[in-house]
């Protein structure tokens, strides 16, 4: 028997009316006193996704981030079924004292959940590489510094090339909050090794945390060109496959881990390969 695939959109559902309606009568049942006795039936509902963002957001209110929220009348109540995070940050912020919202008539429970499932299940998230060339349009700092280090080393980020196409950013801007100057340098040396084939984030990882140990513990760099060229020899699929074995042994890798272990890789081919001194570094 052929199994169907279960949707959640309901074509019966008419166009709801917009309107402006005072914040104290939103409820997220997920939180609201007045919404307790609908806590048990909005299970589905999250809680607060991240206390800091609706912070950030109250302080740095934004009417054309905020958008419209989606609201349906449930038992008499009207009922925040998407954007209960900015209907948070508006109470947060205190002057805030009524929200554009999309109104839908009275809804049965199983309706409302169904709604909820297919907002986020149709919800396209955006990926690393589109973010990243948005916010350079933007002007934001962080992404205009990744930008010119890309592009200095003979890298994009444009889907229109395949070689010398640059995709880990999310793991490149977690080095760059770490250590500019260091994350500078890691890049430089995987372009070098990686001359337009692809840099694993695995390996950008490893270069940085080895690079950043051994300036902080020797006050000299990991990769002489000894050491760059020991890397070079041995390979991309050497160093991916010697990270994978150090991480079956360590397990998780998850915190900091996602970068000691593909350190502990780097540091073990770089002193298990022919050629003058051990490089000697503490990745505890």
């Amino acid at each position: 028997m052929k199994q169907e695939t279960f949707s959640y959109e309901n074509p019966q559902n008419k166009m709801g009316k917009f309107q402006i309606v005072p914040i104290e009568q939103l409820v997220i049942p997920a939180e609201d006193e007045v919404g307790i006795k609908l806590k048990d039936e909005f299970l589905f509902q999250r809680k607060e996704v991240n206390s800091l963002k609706t912070k950030r957001r109250a302080e740095n209110w934004d009417w054309l981030l905020c958008g419209v929220i989606t609201v349906v009348h449930f038992k008499d109540m009207m009922v925040v079924v998407d954007g209960g995070n900015r209907v948070r940050s508006a109470r947060l912020n205190g002057t805030i004292k009524k929200m554009p919202c999309m109104v839908f008539p009275e809804m049965s429970l199983t309706d409302i959940a169904r709604a909820f499932l297919g907002i986020q299940e149709l919800r396209t998230s955006v990926k690393s590489r589109e973010k990243h060339n948005t916010s350079i349009k933007a002007k934001n700092p962080m992404a205009l510094i990744a930008d010119q280090i890309i592009n200095a080393n003979g890298y994009t980020t444009s889907n229109n090339k395949k070689e010398f196409c640059f995709d880990a950013i999310h793991a490149f801007y977690s080095v760059l909050r770490v250590d500019e100057s260091c994350a500078r340098r890691a890049f430089e040396i995987c372009a070098d090794i990686c001359s337009g084939e692809r840099i694993f984030k695995e390996f950008l990882f490893g270069v940085f945390e080895l690079e950043r140990r051994c300036l902080l513990q020797k006050n000299h760099t990991a990769f002489t060109d000894a050491n760059i060229d020991k890397l070079a020899k041995a390979g991309i699929r050497t160093i991916v496959g010697e990270v994978n074995s150090v991480r079956a042994l360590c397990g998780k890798s998850g915190g900091s881990q996602s970068r000691t272990i593909p350190a502990r890789a780097l540091l073990n081919i770089i002193n298990k390969s022919k050629g003058k001194g051990r490089l000697i570094v503490s990745l505890d």
